[in-house]
């Protein structure tokens, strides 16, 4: 599943974190969840796709 940063411009771009979701908008509701957002301020949010993660680190 993939890894997305999460920001948020207010004066400047604030680093919120890292969440796991399968797009954009998931990782959105997550993030507003995580980070208690504001709904006014959801306009404010940068969400950009870090990596792709495969579900099994270890190959046998």
């Amino acid at each position: 599943m993939p890894r997305w940063r999460i920001d948020i411009v207010r004066k400047h771009a604030e680093h919120l974190g890292i969440v796991t979701a399968s797009n954009a908008q998931e990782a959105r509701n997550r993030a507003t969840t995580l980070y208690r957002i504001d709904p006014s301020r959801y306009g404010k949010l940068m969400i950009t796709k870090i990596d792709e993660r495969e579900s099994s680190r270890f190959d046998d």
